[in-house]
C-alpha cells in the first residue's frame, strides 16, 4: 500500500512528458537506513539535470527496505548497494532509476515512460554503470588500465621502452569485472550506447567509460601485445568475456547505423542470447536502437519503406505481442512477397520465449505459411 501511496502523491500528469527523478536526503545519518526523495519533472524543460542509472535489478527476493519521502519501499539488494554506496560518498544528485521512478505495476505508466527510455538516457546529463559491491583492492583496474595505457603508447613508438608486468590480481581482477552478470541483461545495451557520457562505479571504484572501452578494446587488436607472452594474458583474459563481447557488438551497431540502418531483426539476432526477466523486454529494451537508413544509403534506394515502429505495450501479452509484431512486418499477410521464415517461426518465438509447439503460435505461423512450413 505505501508504493501505491507514494505514486498516487507523485503522479505524472495525463498529456505530459514528465518523469519523476530521486535523490538522496543529505540529512540521513550514514549507516542508518537509506532515505531518498522523489520530486516530478517536465521532461522537456531545459532545466532538467540527472544521472540515469544503468545496473541490473539483481535477485527480486533479496530485498531491503528504504524510505522515498517517508513511505517505506522495497527495492532489491544491489539496488541498495549502489545508493548506500552513493551515500557514502555524499552523492546528492537527482538519478533517474526505473525502479523506483516508474511504478512497475501500472502497464500504463510503464508503457509510456518506456517508450521515452531512449530518450531519457540520451539526455542524461551522465549514465553510471553499476556493476555491484567490490570486496578487491579498489586501485587494482585503475592501476591496470594506467599500465595498458603506457603499453599502447609504447606500441605506438613501435615497442621501444620498458612497461609493467600485468600482475595475477589485476589479471583476475579485470576478469571478474567483464564477467558480471550485468552485461548479460539487454536493458543495459541502449543504456550504454545511448549514453551520452558513461561512467563504471564498482564499490567505491570509479572508472571513466571512454578509457575502459577504447584501451582495453585496443590493447586486443594491437599486435604488438599479440606478439608479447606476458602482454598476450591480458588478450587471453578478456576475449571471452561478456563486456568484451557486448563493446564489439556496439562498435557494429555504429557501422550500421551510418550506413543501412538498424532493423529490429537486426537487433533481435545479435542480441538474442542477452537476458530478461520479462521476455516481452528482449524486444522493448531494443526499440530506441532502431535507426534509418544514412541518407546516401536511402538515395541509392529509392524504393525503401520505412517499417512501422513497434511501441511498448505491457497490456499485450508475449503471444499478442508476436503477433502484432508481424502484423506491422507483413500487414498483406500470406500475400506477402518476402516472407523471412527464420523471423516468424525461429527468432520471434525464442525471443518471446514462446514455444513453437504452442497450438496458438502453430497457428500464427500458419496464417504466413498456408502451404506448410519446412523448418529445415
Amino acid at each position: 500500500m505505501a508504493l501505491v501511496a507514494l505514486y498516487d502523491t507523485f503522479q505524472l500528469p495525463q498529456g505530459t512528458r514528465s518523469i519523476r527523478v530521486v535523490r538522496l536526503n543529505d540529512q540521513s545519518p550514514i549507516g542508518l537506513g537509506v532515505e531518498l526523495e522523489l520530486r516530478v519533472v517536465d521532461f522537456d524543460a531545459a532545466s532538467v539535470d540527472y544521472t540515469a542509472l544503468s545496473y541490473m535489478w539483481g535477485d527480486p527476493k533479496q530485498t531491503a527496505c528504504v524510505l522515498i519521502d517517508n513511505y517505506p519501499v522495497e527495492i532489491t539488494r544491489n539496488l541498495c548497494a549502489f545508493l548506500s554506496e552513493m551515500q557514502r560518498q555524499h552523492r546528492c544528485e537527482w538519478f533517474w532509476i526505473d525502479a523506483l521512478c516508474i511504478n512497475q505495476t501500472d502497464n500504463e505508466e510503464k508503457s509510456r515512460q518506456v517508450q521515452m527510455m531512449g530518450e531519457i538516457y540520451q539526455r542524461a546529463s551522465k549514465v553510471m554503470i553499476w556493476l555491484g559491491i567490490w570486496d578487491r583492492d579498489p586501485l587494482l583496474i585503475p592501476r591496470l588500465l594506467d599500465k595498458v595505457a603506457k603499453v599502447l603508447r609504447l606500441s605506438d613508438n613501435n615497442g621501444e621502452g620498458k612497461y609493467s608486468m600485468y600482475t595475477a590480481a589485476e589479471l583476475d581482477a579485470i576478469r571478474d569485472l567483464c564477467h558480471r552478470p550485468y552485461w548479460q541483461r539487454v536493458w543495459t545495451v541502449q543504456e550504454r550506447v545511448l549514453a551520452p557520457k558513461l561512467s563504471i562505479a564498482c564499490g567505491s571504484m570509479h572508472i571513466e567509460w571512454a578509457s575502459f572501452l577504447s584501451n582495453l578494446a585496443r590493447h586486443m587488436g594491437d599486435m604488438f601485445t599479440q606478439d608479447t607472452e606476458d602482454l598476450k594474458a591480458l588478450n587471453i583474459t578478456l576475449q571471452d568475456s561478456p563486456a568484451m563481447q557486448i563493446i564489439n557488438k556496439q562498435t557494429s551497431w555504429e557501422n550500421q547505423r551510418n550506413n543501412q540502418g538498424v532493423t529490429i531483426e537486426d537487433l533481435l539476432f545479435q542480441y538474442r542470447l542477452l537476458q530478461a526477466t520479462d521476455p516481452r523486454d528482449r524486444i522493448y529494451a531494443l526499440l530506441a536502437l532502431v535507426t534509418p537508413p544514412a541518407k546516401w544509403w536511402l538515395d541509392a534506394n529509392p524504393d525503401y519503406k520505412e517499417p512501422t515502429p513497434i511501441l511498448a505495450d505491457y497490456s499485450k501479452t508475449a503471444i499478442e505481442l508476436y503477433e502484432y509484431i508481424l502484423t506491422l512486418k507483413y500487414p498483406q499477410g500470406a500475400k506477402t512477397k518476402s516472407i523471412d521464415a527464420e523471423i516468424v517461426a525461429g527468432i520471434l518465438p525464442a525471443t518471446l520465449a514462446l514455444s513453437p509447439n504452442d497450438t496458438k503460435v502453430k497457428e500464427i505461423i500458419n496464417q504466413y505459411f498456408p502451404d506448410g512450413w519446412d523448418p529445415s
